[in-house]
Order: C-alpha cells, then sequence, then structure tokens
C-alpha cells in the first residue's frame, strides 16, 4: 500500500510541475506594435501603437499550457502625421471613441512543424469584432540580468483582412489594401 500511495504522489507532483508555467509582464519600454498596408496599389505604408499592455503565462518546454492576452490602446495610433492619426481613430477607420481597445486572448499555442517558430492561436478582436488569427512566433530567448530582472524577447506577425473586422475606408478606391500585417517585438519581464 505504501508503494500504491508513493507512485500515486510522485505522479500526482510530476503532473503539476508539468503544467506550472511562469508569469510575465510586458515591458512597454521595449515593446512596439506596428502595422503595414499597401497604399495606392504601389507602396507600403506603416504605422504603430504607442499604448499596450500585456501579460504571458510561459514555459518553452510547456507550449500546452501557456497564454497570452494582450490589449493594445487605439487612440495611441501613429504614423508620423497627428492629422492622419486623428482621422485613423474616425468612426470610418477603428472608431476609437466607440472602440477604444484592440485585444488578443490566446487560445492555443503549439510547435511549427519543421520550425523553431511557435503557433499562437487565438481571438484577435478589431472594432468589436471578433475573429480567429494565428501568430507566427519566434522566441529570442531569456536573460537574468542584475537590477533588470529575467527577461525573455519575442517577434509576432500576422496577417488579416481589415474588411473581417468592418474597417473598410478606400477598399473600393484601392486607396488602402484589404490585407493588413500585424508585426509585434515584444520584452516580458518575469514576475518574481
Amino acid at each position: 500500500m505504501k508503494k500504491i500511495t508513493f507512485i500515486l504522489f510522485t505522479l500526482l507532483f510530476a503532473s503539476q510541475v508539468n503544467f506550472a508555467q511562469d508569469a510575465y509582464k510586458l515591458d512597454n519600454l521595449h515593446t512596439s506594435v506596428r502595422f503595414k498596408v499597401q497604399h495606392l496599389g504601389v507602396a507600403l505604408f506603416t504605422g504603430g501603437f504607442d499604448q499596450f499592455e500585456g501579460a504571458l503565462q510561459y514555459t518553452p518546454e510547456n507550449l500546452k499550457n501557456a497564454s497570452l492576452t494582450f490589449k493594445v490602446k487605439v487612440n495611441s495610433v501613429n504614423t508620423g502625421n497627428k492629422r492622419r492619426d486623428a482621422h485613423l481613430q474616425k468612426a470610418d477607420f477603428f472608431d476609437a471613441e466607440k472602440y477604444p481597445e484592440m485585444t488578443f486572448k490566446s487560445s492555443y499555442f503549439k510547435q511549427a512543424k519543421g520550425s523553431k517558430d511557435i503557433l499562437v492561436d487565438g481571438m484577435l478582436t478589431i472594432r468589436g469584432v471578433t475573429k480567429a488569427a494565428t501568430f507566427k512566433v519566434k522566441d529570442l530567448g531569456a536573460r537574468d540580468i542584475p537590477n533588470f530582472g529575467f527577461r525573455r524577447g519575442f517577434t509576432a506577425t500576422t496577417k488579416i483582412k481589415r474588411s473581417d473586422f468592418g474597417v473598410n475606408y478606400g477598399l473600393k478606391q484601392n486607396l488602402l489594401g484589404d490585407e493588413v500585417t500585424i508585426e509585434v517585438f515584444t520584452e516580458f519581464i518575469k514576475s518574481k
């Protein structure tokens, strides 16, 4: 009986260790969120957002139980032109007053076949519309740095159709393309 109890205890302990995840908070000062979209059918136009927050539960050896939440403040859009930024916040683009945040909540992390990349499936919400999205993520590594804490960096990219989220300005006139590439460069700090 003692042997069976010991085996059961060992299995229970091992399963709890297996499911443990490290908690991380986003380092906003060393993170950027960028987008690019075709302009007038001849060039790529880029912009980004300056305010965001995120939380990550992650251990590289246990992707199955990893999770991510990420929020972007829509009124922080930054294209290097204040007039254009104000237009992007209006109802014919992001409608920042009605929908102040864009969010992504992961549902599954998995290793990409034949690659070191990680695929993160989840739900992306823009303008109150929620659609499935998959980000291709590169884990850039981690370091424990004196006075700065334990840090881990990632890049993440995905492509979406903005029309799927009700952002239709200029589509008929081919002023802006429908496909938008989203690029996120993050640094996370491990919680103590």
